[in-house]
């Protein structure tokens, strides 16, 4: 690389991305394609050292292998004035580390989305015999569209790998998400990438990595043997069931953690859909509005078809005198017009009740010790008759019948 040109290879350097074990990265342009890629450059001695060629060389030779969409496909790999690089595809975004140092703590449905398709990467490397052994957030791209990608392979092994390159002390460089198991100089094997996976969903629910110690030590010691607190102690509103997968990814036994991330993600959906946050949740139905009554439209009375024209049209309705034009309710005959009660013949005027006979006067008898007011008898040849007819009925209808 030049200094005057700030070119690489087939590659023009734009800006410094960032810095890890293995060299630095850089946004860079390539000459060749009208592209952009994320160029890994790696000088010094750890370009001189065939441990670190062989553990780029392999790098490339996974990834080329693993075709899957959230793993960061590989554009090229060689080596220019005695460096060596690898050229990835460029992702417009930023790391899982930066995402949380800038927001804090994401929604869980957020981080749990983020996690499934890492997971979902490690899944298929992990079909390939392919152990990633550094899952943390610098290793997680997240896009402007919302992909997530995987990357830093380099400090991959393979299951049957016993060459033992990857280095030991490069991948203690970062305590914050190491393995006990690899602390304690156990075999690594997929419990590594689990517990990797659940320190990551950690700092995203939380914005705080798990074990937070001042040192080094500290932190080997506390990934060993420290109680951790749980991400719902930090933030409350973290779900119960959510809180328990996480733990469950980070204890100490590798026996006792989910037995792929492929059931890691499973399990961490299965608690954010039992809460109903969203994630494979129905979304709410929404109320339909009712529809606006279109303006009427005026037909012209050619256009209509036979048989309605005379009709009046729509536009007719115009034509009825308006409301102001109807007899208004002031001219109606006002109430006070009309004859007022006081007008009409009082109760007053009517014979008074006092004028009557008094019932004193009327005739009457006495039953019981009471006396009663004699009724008017009523007329006796009516009785009379009414008593022919109910017995002079029955013996006609009798006579009949014999007949």
């Amino acid at each position: 690389m030049t200094a005057t040109t700030n070119r690489f290879a087939n590659y023009e350097i734009d800006t410094l991305v960032g810095e890890d074990e293995l060299g630095a990265v850089y946004r860079a342009r390539d000459t060749r394609l009208p592209r952009t890629v994320a160029l890994r450059v790696v000088g010094g001695d750890l370009a001189r050292d065939p441990v670190t060629r062989a553990r780029l060389n392999r790098e490339a030779t996974l990834l080329a292998a693993c075709e899957h969409p959230n793993v960061l496909p590989i554009y090229e790999t060689g080596e220019s004035d005695g460096r060596l690089f690898i050229a990835s595809r460029w992702v417009d975004g930023e790391s899982l580390g930066d995402l949380v140092a800038a927001r804090g703590p994401l929604p869980a449905a957020e981080a749990v989305a983020i996690i499934e398709q890492v997971a979902a990467a490690l899944d298929a490397a992990h079909q390939l015999g392919v152990i990633h052994r550094a899952v943390r957030p610098s290793s997680v791209l997240v896009s402007a569209g919302g992909t997530t990608y995987l990357t830093n392979f380099g400090l991959a092994r393979r299951h049957t790998d016993m060459t033992g390159i990857t280095l030991h002390d490069r991948l203690l460089e970062n305590y914050d998400f190491i393995p006990p198991e690899y602390i304690s100089g156990a075999e690594t094997d997929t419990p590594a990438d689990i517990y990797g996976l659940g320190c990551i969903l950690y700092l995203a629910l939380t914005g705080e990595v798990p074990y937070p110690r001042p040192s080094s030590a500290a932190k080997m010691y506390a990934h060993l043997s420290g109680e951790i607190a749980s991400p719902q102690a930090v933030v409350p509103s973290v779900p119960a069931a959510l809180d328990a997968v996480v733990q469950r990814a980070l204890a100490k036994d590798p026996a006792e953690r989910q037995a792929s991330p492929a059931q890691f993600a499973a399990e961490a959906g299965a608690a954010l859909r039992a809460r109903g946050d969203g994630v494979g949740a129905p979304a709410p139905r929404r109320r339909r509005r009712p529809a606006t009554p279109a303006a009427p439209v005026k037909v012209p009375a050619a256009a209509a078809p036979a048989g309605r024209a005379e009709r009046p049209a729509r536009a007719a309705l115009a034509e009825r005198p308006a409301r102001a034009e109807r007899p208004a309710r002031a001219e109606r005959p006002a109430r006070a017009e009309r004859p007022a009660r006081a007008e009409r013949p009082a109760r007053a005027e009517r014979p008074a009740r006092a004028e009557r006979p008094d019932r004193a006067e009327r005739p009457s008898y006495t039953v019981y010790g009471r006396e009663l007011e004699r009724r008017r008898p009523r007329s006796r040849p009516l009785m009379a008759l009414l008593a022919v007819a109910y017995f002079a009925l029955p013996v006609a209808l009798l006579l009949a019948l014999v007949h």
